[in-house]
């Protein structure tokens, strides 16, 4: 997903980690595996590290939007009842510039519209979007989403496209105007899971599906009305994630059951591109950032973490993190990660150059 394009989607973060949990939970009511080769890859000398912050985060999530980055956290462990906050940070200097208590809620994803920020929440009480100034933090509106039933586990996805405000809720679609105006809602008869996603020029509205017993599809929208103009079966047993569209192709990440894979498929057939398929665990990703498509596993351990040309899917370079540490976000200039606090469950934020070969 774009950063550098307002209004396009950022990376989903903690939706992906508990995505995978998901996946694993209803692996065990319908199994299922991944088969998949990478590419072969080009090497890039390893890059020099700093921290970001100084002090550990709980389960730290960055996004990266043409307003800024963002920084959520929980404040204290979720076992004693999630609670969450959110800072712009300064990716330079490491500064928080401003703060905002979301509450009892997990933070899912965010977008710049406009001259407002929209962040989506979930909780077992429901769904909802908070509205905020980009630069202070400070409330501006809210928007009741629904649901609820998704217990912290996968929460909605936001896009922008046709002038319109785009947000899963599970079985449906719901349309808003940049100022938080409900004005459509579309069925997604039968979902359970779904995902959505744009291009940065907000011409294509991609949908993610899949039903209670696992079988989805992915979508291409109609990014004014929402209406159906085409549809891929999927063989995944949650709604594929959609990770951006760019250069005529979207790319997404499947789960299978214990295993993954992240995929390249054209725009207009739906159909997938030989040689972009990447397998990894449940909770390997893909993310469109600054012009390439970036995939890596969404919570650390085994899988590939690599910047790929966005049309053929060839491996640029290989991202040299250690396998405890995760990436949170791709800026313009730098990738962020997250490691690892010695004998602790925290984490520290840290930044460091993106490689050469991933720069365009």
């Amino acid at each position: 997903m774009t950063p550098q394009a307002r209004g396009a989607p950022s990376r989903p973060g903690h939706r992906l980690v508990r995505r995978a949990a998901l996946a694993l939970v209803l692996a065990l009511a319908v199994g299922g595996c991944g088969q998949a080769s990478a590419p072969t890859s080009t090497s890039s000398a390893p890059p020099s590290r700093g921290g970001l912050t100084t002090r550990p985060f709980d389960g730290p999530h960055v996004t990266i939007t043409a307003t800024g980055a963002y920084l959520a956290w929980f404040e204290s462990p979720p076992a004693k009842g999630v609670r969450t906050e959110l800072a712009r940070i300064n990716l330079a200097s490491g500064q928080i510039e401003a703060t905002h208590q979301l509450g009892a809620v997990y933070f899912d994803q965010a977008v710049t519209v406009g001259d407002s920020l929209w962040v989506a929440t979930s909780s077992p009480a429901g769904e909802s979007l908070v509205r905020l100034n980009p630069q202070t933090l400070a409330p501006a509106g809210h928007m009741p989403i629904g649901g609820g039933g998704n217990q912290g586990l996968a929460g909605p996805s936001l896009a922008f496209a046709g002038g319109w405000l785009w947000v899963d809720a599970s079985d449906r679609l719901l349309r808003s105007s940049p100022d938080g105006r409900l004005t459509a809602t579309v069925s997604l008869q039968g979902a359970v899971t779904s995902s959505v996603g744009a291009n940065s020029a907000g011409t294509m509205l991609i949908v993610g599906e899949a039903g209670k017993n696992g079988a989805g599809a992915l979508e291409r929208r109609d990014p004014a009305t929402g209406a159906l103009l085409s549809s891929r079966p999927m063989i995944g047993i949650v709604a594929p994630a959609v990770g951006g569209v760019v250069d005529s192709g979207i790319w997404a990440s499947e789960v299978t059951g214990m295993l993954g894979y992240v995929e390249r498929y054209d725009a207009k057939t739906l159909g997938p591109t030989p040689g972009t398929r990447f397998a990894g665990a449940n909770g390997i990703t893909v993310e469109v950032a600054n012009g390439l498509a970036w995939v890596y596993p969404s919570s650390g351990g085994p899988g590939p973490s690599l910047c790929a040309d966005p049309s053929s899917g060839r491996v640029l370079a290989r991202l040299d993190l250690p396998q405890q540490d995760h990436v949170l976000a791709i800026g313009p200039r730098q990738l962020v990660y997250a490691e690892p606090v010695p004998n602790g469950l925290d984490y520290y934020v840290k930044t460091e150059p993106i490689p050469g070969s991933c720069r365009i």
